[in-house]
């Protein structure tokens, strides 16, 4: 929260969420909501664990676990990155670019030291408009799509899930 006010960047109360494990210590998370960094229908916050190492565990045993299995059908290797859309560009520009750790580059994405990129477009909407995610073989994922009827558009390095699967979320699936 200090390092937050201190960047003058606005959020919300923590919101602790605890419970006592089977074995009596203190677990759970804390939530808070931070404002403008991106326009509100992306609900962006922050959620701090109370037992992190665990919760580092957990994430490791998945990532192992999906590459244990080729990233499944698609060969999903991870989520790459998120495309939020905003009608008010200018200040979730500005405002993002205040959060501590953050890296931009001029394409107006935005990287963390874990986890996907976020790419700011100017926009008629707030909100999700497209996830990309990292595959093996666009190729494979394309004929695993065909098999289902799932396949939407494609280009040489990527291809998309046909987005009445998706309620009109672009999901794009790429190899680069």
């Amino acid at each position: 929260k200090i390092i937050l006010d201190d960047a003058k960047i606005m959020h919300d109360t923590i919101e602790p969420n605890t419970y006592v494990m089977k074995n009596g210590k203190l677990g759970g998370w804390s939530n808070m909501g931070l404002k403008n960094l991106l326009p509100a229908e992306a609900g962006l916050f922050i959620c701090d664990y109370k037992n992190r190492e665990q919760i580092s565990l957990y994430r490791k045993k998945s990532a192992d676990s999906l590459k244990n299995n080729n990233g499944g059908p698609l060969g999903v290797s991870f989520l790459k990155e998120i495309v939020i859309g905003s009608t008010n560009f200018p200040l979730n520009k500005k405002e993002l670019e205040k959060l501590p750790g953050i890296k931009a580059n001029n394409d107006n994405v935005y990287s963390f030291k874990d986890g996907p990129s976020i790419r700011l477009i100017n926009s008629n909407i707030n909100g999700f408009e497209k996830i990309v995610i990292k595959v093996s073989s666009v190729e494979n994922a394309k004929k695993y799509l065909k098999s289902q009827n799932l396949l939407g558009n494609s280009t040489a390095n990527s291809v998309f899930i046909d987005t009445t699967a998706t309620d009109g979320l672009i999901i794009e699936l790429t190899d680069i």
